[in-house]
């Protein structure tokens, strides 16, 4: 069902008309005379609308034509660049005409068209350019991600749809009723995944390919061959909850014999795994018809302990026909205008998806995936940092004396791939073993020196295979029935190829096989079953842009934290850098040994840092993730990868969060409310920096906040905390490590006056910036409003001291465009959360966003009380949502404020726009 976005523009009318009186006035108007027309501006949405950043009722750089009925000839062109009224004036000439209207033409889908128009303003354009006018998509903003101002298109009609011009009287006035309907050009469209009950399903990463890079102004135009374009793979929010993009209009028609939703997505080259979008082609449908891949991983453990996993890629074409029931036209591959679409996925369980994989004739194209199989307690899901773990098997296990391996990573292509085929080394080394026969159990798992007496796969392979047939082995007696040994696998991080390419991406795996099954008819898909071994590793989560198209130095985090809570304590580092906390390591690591922090008796999942000693807190906590990997007990600064998050980076993953994997959210709302967490908080929601001490923590509930939470309503003395590892250009890892090179920030001072700091976002996943900017005050929201409280790419903070009166943040925002009041111009308004947080780095810590400006340099930023526009949700407020807002402390740091409490200021932002 559509669901209309509607701007009304709706003609003055001065009195009704009676049909005979219609005949008569019509037959008295003289053509031709200049005139004035008054049009009263409206705005009717319908209540589907779930606008946030931006009012879909605004209106800016309108551009209004007309022409005259008989003639096609033009009269009149005009443009409105602000609307800050209820009427306009157009003038134009009387008699009978068509008048068109397109507005919200700076847009960042379509930039180049506003050009076009200004051109017509002054070289009349005949009414077929007009009508023939294209808007060409811009690259990567051919897919956005948030509601915003979207460009919009239509003509006059009559009031009963009958008629699609107007008759202008020489006073102004018209004969008929009637008004301009604009239509938004771009659609809505979202996903919708829900899982059965007893299976798990996460959806790691979408999609969405060929969109195409021409739309015509105008609705109901037929297009001939266009380009098109295909987003990179992009993650999932946690607060978002859902997939939701705005794509523009795309009209495509499949061919005959498309009778069915699966022959829909059945492939006539290449594959939805190992193919790009341009090297794919459909059965039924040409290019550019609009799809969207889904990449998950599934999970279920059955009663008998036996665990099955997968990986799956669902493809969904767009379009009604992607529907099921009576009725349904497959052919239908078409995404309106003004149309919000609702896809409703369900993942029943992997027995489908196996069934999709086998080589029969049931093999159905919309998805494709891998099925592990497994026994219990031998599927490890891990972590992308250095892990250690322990094995056992007995030899009832094995089914076969010819063991296999199998390797799936980023030089893979993620493809399956035998060990023995395995062209790089990276993909051979990231796995190793090590018996446990005669090692004393306090050094389990210790790595030993100079990797003396530890397995390459090939060799674990070899002496396995001996001992399942009861010959002489390296690692167990032929006389017993079970064998142990630890598994060493390295960090998520490879020295051959450039960050981009292996972080924010699927799990690597490794596999120990007893039997493989591979086939690529249907949906190119494979299916491993009956793996002795498998491990899963997770990659690097990071908030920095993957498609910067240069190689830089970033960071990235772990998934979750998997070795618990620690205490706090007075922080032992001496330097507490906001910005960067690998500086702030604590000075005993430096040259120390392993062996005074680490208890090597333990596994990588549980903690392994000695308590007791003075290093049992969480300012050493980050140390475990690392490893001695030279094995000469010896810490060394290039073995110190991982490090624990300064407060500014806790504040970045926050800014950043639409672009993290689900999972590796700081905070999880669903978890929240389900626990009815109000009053007494978890304390793994609050994580421990780098740079600050004792209990002044990241409140992750509150999303931004860095403050005390000793005041008694945070359960316990322990605390949560994030590890972080810098991701280096290739090549330059080590240097960097041993040189402890800053990584860039995702932000930096590009600009700056006595009037204004300019700050520009030139490192940020796209995916967590606006898609375009705010023209004017943002609308009422909270901070989970993910449409609103983001920063645009480019935006100017007022600077200086503030002379207005202090009101409490009710009265604050009860003003109407309060910063166009103080400012004197359109486009600004108040800070939202994020933009606020921005306020205080750099207020904080101008050096770590320029090399031009001191620490303190821009500190008259926080100088006051600063309100910002963001109120907060109240989860952690006695479920009362609404009573508090966010504020930035006078020379402190964001927080939260009661709304009718604390007196504050207004420190106007600006979205830079052409």
């Amino acid at each position: 069902m559509k669901r209309y976005i509607i701007f009304l523009l709706g003609l003055l009318i001065l009195g009704a008309c009676a049909n005979d009186e219609y005949l008569t006035q019509r037959t008295e108007v003289k053509e031709g005379i200049p005139t004035v027309v008054k049009l009263s501006v409206g705005a009717g949405i319908s209540d589907q609308i779930e606008t946030k950043s931006f009012l879909d009722s605004d209106v800016s750089d309108l551009y209004v034509f007309s022409f005259k009925k008989s003639t096609d000839e033009f009269l009149a062109a005009q443009k409105y660049k602000d609307l800050s009224g209820t009427t306009i004036s157009f003038s134009t000439q009387s008699g009978e005409q068509q008048i068109f209207a397109i507005a919200n033409v700076n847009y960042d889908m379509f930039p180049g068209l506003s050009e076009q128009l200004e051109e017509w303003l002054t070289k009349n354009p005949s009414k077929s350019e007009l009508k023939s006018l294209l808007a060409d998509i811009g690259g990567d903003n051919a897919v956005q991600f948030a509601n915003t101002t979207s460009l919009v298109s239509g003509l006059w009609k009559k009031d009963d749809d009958t008629q699609d011009y107007c008759t202008v009287k020489e006073d102004g006035t018209l004969v008929e009723k009637g008004r301009i309907i604009l239509k938004r050009v771009a659609a809505k469209v979202s996903f919708k995944i829900t899982v059965a009950e007893g299976r798990e399903f996460h959806l790691n990463s979408y999609q969405v390919c060929e969109v195409p890079k021409q739309v015509s102004v105008w609705e109901n135009a037929t297009l001939g061959a266009m380009g098109s374009y295909s987003t990179p793979e992009l993650t999932i929010s946690k607060d978002i909850g859902v997939v939701v993009f705005y794509m523009p209009e795309n009209i495509a028609t499949g061919k005959e014999g498309c009778n069915t939703a699966d022959a829909r997505e059945q492939l006539s080259k290449g594959s939805l795994r190992r193919s790009t979008p341009e090297q794919r082609e459909f059965t039924y449908v040409d290019k550019p018809a609009t799809y969207v891949l889904l990449k998950g991983s599934y999970y279920e453990k059955e009663g008998d302990g036996k665990e099955t996993s997968a990986e799956v890629v669902y493809c969904v074409h767009l379009g009604l026909g992607a529907g099921s029931g009576d009725g349904v036209d497959h052919t239908d591959f078409s995404t309106n205008r003004n149309t919000n679409y609702t896809y409703n996925i369900e993942v029943r369980g992997v027995n489908s998806i196996m069934t999709e994989v086998t080589a029969d004739n049931s093999n159905v194209w919309r998805q494709e995936g891998d099925v592990t199989i497994s026994g219990e307690g031998r599927s490890m899901l891990l972590d992308a940092h250095f892990e250690v773990r322990k094995i056992r098997f007995s030899k009832t296990d094995f089914k076969t004396t010819d063991l296999k391996a199998y390797v799936k990573d980023p030089l893979t292509d993620f493809q399956l791939t035998e060990f023995k085929d395995l062209k790089n080394e990276e993909s051979k080394n990231w796995v190793s073993f090590k018996s446990l026969k005669d090692v004393p159990a306090k050094e389990y798992y210790k790595y030993p020196a100079n990797g003396e007496g530890v397995l390459g796969v090939e060799e674990l392979l070899r002496e396995l295979n001996k001992w399942a047939k009861g010959e002489n082995s390296a690692l167990s007696p032929t006389n017993e029935d079970f064998i142990e040994f630890v598994c060493f696998v390295n960090e998520y991080y490879y020295q051959s190829i450039e960050w981009p390419k292996f972080v924010n991406t699927l799990d690597r795996e490794f596999f120990i096989m007893d039997k493989t099954q591979e086939q690529t008819s249907g949906g190119n898909s494979t299916l491993t079953s009956d793996a002795l071994f498998v491990i899963r590793q997770r990659s690097i989560q990071t908030v920095y842009d993957l498609n910067k198209g240069i190689d830089y130095n970033a960071w990235g985090i772990e998934t979750v934290n998997e070795t618990g809570l620690f205490s706090t304590s007075s922080n032992p580092s001496k330097i507490k850098d906001m910005s960067y906390g690998r500086l702030n390591l604590p000075p005993k690591l430096n040259n120390g040994n392993w062996s005074t922090f680490l208890d090597y008796s333990k596994e990588s999942n549980s903690s392994q840092i000695i308590t007791g000693t003075g290093t049992g807190n969480a300012y050493y906590a980050c140390l475990q993730r690392n490893r001695d990997e030279n094995g000469d007990g010896k810490i060394d600064q290039t073995e110190t990868k991982w490090y624990l998050a300064s407060s500014g980076q806790y504040i970045s993953l926050w800014l950043g969060r639409s672009s993290l994997s689900e999972e590796s959210s700081l905070f999880n709302i669903g978890d929240w409310k389900s626990e009815d967490f109000t009053t007494n908080i978890p304390p793994e929601y609050h994580y421990v920096p780098s740079d600050r001490t004792g209990k002044t923590v990241f409140w992750a509930e509150e999303g931004i906040t860095i403050g005390g939470d000793d005041d008694g309503h945070t359960l316990g003395s322990v605390r949560n905390y994030r590890c972080v590892r810098d991701l280096n250009k290739k090549g330059e890892d080590k240097t960097n490590l041993e040189a402890v090179k800053a990584p860039k920030t995702l932000f930096s001072i590009s600009s700056a006056d006595d009037a204004t700091v300019t700050v520009t976002f030139d490192y940020m996943n796209v995916n967590s910036l606006k898609p375009a900017p705010s023209r004017g005050e943002l609308d009422p929201h909270n901070e989970r409003d993910n449409d609103i409280n983001r920063v645009y790419k480019s935006f100017s903070i007022v600077r200086g001291a503030l002379s207005q009166t202090g009101y409490n943040w009710n009265n604050r925002t009860k003003l109407k465009n309060p910063c166009e009041k103080l400012m004197g111009e359109k486009g600004w308004h108040m800070p939202n959360q994020v933009e606020l947080s921005v306020i205080y780095l750099v207020g904080t810590d101008a050096s770590a966003y320029s090399s031009i400006y001191d620490k303190g340099f821009f500190k008259d930023l926080k100088a006051n009380v600063i309100l910002a526009r963001t109120s907060y949700s109240g989860i952690a407020q006695g479920g009362k949502s609404g009573e508090h807002a966010y504020k930035l402390r006078a020379g402190g740091a964001v927080s939260l404020v009661k709304k009718d409490g604390d007196r504050g200021y207004i420190r106007c932002i600006k979205d830079n726009y052409k």
